[in-house]
């Protein structure tokens, strides 16, 4: 289910710790998740869709906020 980056952002930060860290992101969706993850600072992020229109609105998503430097809270 697509949820704002926001609530993501604070779920993901419950898991981070200062060490490296990798996570699968098995229903990448329009990328939230992802955008989240890359805003709490995860060192590898790996993401999966298959629904190219999706994965085509997800990357668009992605380079803004990284471009961007967006933050939602």
């Amino acid at each position: 289910t697509l949820k704002p980056i926001a609530l993501n952002h604070k779920i993901l930060s419950l898991f981070k710790t200062p060490n490296p860290q990798t996570i699968l992101l098995p229903f990448a969706g329009a990328y939230s998740e992802v955008i989240a993850a890359y805003q709490v600072g995860f060192d590898t992020i790996i993401g999966c869709e298959l629904n190219p229109e999706y994965i085509k609105i997800g990357e668009s998503r992605l380079a803004y906020y990284m471009n961007k430097g967006k933050r939602l809270f």
